[in-house]
């Protein structure tokens, strides 16, 4: 490898420290800094080059971003600097320090570098597409012009796995134009993420942008596990396998061998184990099956199991979280260490706060039990 480009930027005699450096899809290079001296409070600023320019020089007119009206002596300074591009727009987005007359400020910022050539844009709307096998996956990739640019952009991918095809809609694509790139045969790889990149070229030069090809499947049948089938005298806390490739389970618990008269249904559930919170009577039977799902749809149901409740004593389990619910999860375990019931992870919340969640409901044998909260 080599360095394609390198250069200091020092303009005058101020100093220029903290600096964020980015750049975007059409190859234009953004620079955020703080700058100081004697003269000049803190302040934040920034330059670019344009991808035409001459190489290791920041072309673009320094401007300023937020202006210090004093010095600083003493407070600790660039503990929060970065700069990053809007990959839908190119444009760049900041944070970064500036000093006023009482302390040190953050500012968040968004700035465009001037365009100064004709060029093209290279855009998709979504960087990763999942593929259900055997169907395809798709990707629609937007072309745009700068100052009239119109000159046609031809499209290919490279880094494609050994037996996916690729198809594009329109190739070449006039700037202003889209085309929708179309991966097929996806049953012959593996289930998996795999990496690639699209890749354009016109007379204003090359340009590329990662793509991302998550493959996967309907899941499979989910196997029952406890209780067993048919089993009496039992709390009702529901287990299962886990199913090949599933995200999420939906369990339906009934009065019924057909499901026709559902007491209890949750959809959504992570991982492979439901508390009931509604179908607890005593000396119950109740059916039951679970079913597991993706983002290419629902597996086979499981056979359907019952089992029928004890005459048991019932509790209620009250749980208040944080925001942080996907830290907690709890058992709820008899004197011989047995799992009777048990919940979490949860949801994480946006906000601080308190959040209860619905009240449990299990029935247990008399007997001595311990609650075990991880957290």
């Amino acid at each position: 490898w080599s360095i394609h480009q390198q250069g200091t930027y020092a303009p005058d005699g101020d100093s220029r420290w903290m600096a964020g450096i980015a750049i975007n899809d059409l190859g234009d290079i953004a620079l955020a800094y703080s700058v100081s001296s004697g003269s000049t409070a803190p302040s934040l600023r920034y330059t670019g080059r344009n991808a035409s320019d001459p190489l290791g020089q920041m072309t673009v007119t320094e401007t300023s971003i937020a202006a210090g009206t004093s010095g600083n002596a003493s407070n600790r300074w660039g503990d929060y600097f970065s700069l990053d591009t809007d990959p839908s727009t190119g444009s760049f987005w900041g944070t970064g320090c500036y000093n006023t007359t009482s302390s040190w400020r953050t500012r968040i910022f968004e700035f465009s570098l001037p365009v100064t050539s004709p060029d093209y844009t290279l855009a998709v709307t979504s960087n990763t597409a999942t593929a259900c096998q055997p169907t395809a996956a798709s990707y629609t990739i937007q072309v745009g012009s700068l100052l009239g640019y119109s000159a046609p952009v031809t499209l290919s991918v490279t880094g494609l796995p050994a037996g996916l095809t690729a198809a594009f809609s329109s190739n070449p694509v006039t700037p202003g134009g889209s085309s929708t790139l179309t991966i097929g045969n996806t049953g012959s790889v593996a289930m998996g993420s795999y990496g690639f990149t699209l890749q354009a070229s016109s007379t204003s030069g090359p340009k590329s942008l990662p793509l991302t090809l998550e493959v996967t499947a309907t899941p499979g049948a989910t196997t029952l596990l406890a209780p067993a089938n048919g089993a009496t005298g039992v709390s009702g806390a529901l287990s299962w396998n886990a199913a090949a490739n599933a995200d999420s389970y939906s369990v339906t618990i009934a009065t019924d061998a057909g499901l026709l008269n559902v007491v209890e249904s949750a959809t959504g559930v992570i991982g492979t184990s439901y508390t009931p919170t509604t179908a607890t009577a005593p000396l119950t039977t109740y059916f039951w099956r679970v079913q597991a799902g993706n983002a290419c749809g629902n597996g086979a149901a499981s056979p359907t199991w019952s089992f029928t409740t004890g005459d048991c004593v019932p509790l209620v389990i009250k749980i208040v979280l944080d925001r942080y619910g996907s830290e907690t999860t709890w058992t709820l375990e008899d004197d011989n260490n047995a799992v009777v019931a048990s919940g979490g992870p949860y949801t994480d919340e946006a906000t601080n706060g308190e959040y209860p969640q619905p009240d449990v409901n299990v029935c247990v044998p008399e007997g001595c039990y311990s609650l075990i909260v991880n957290d």
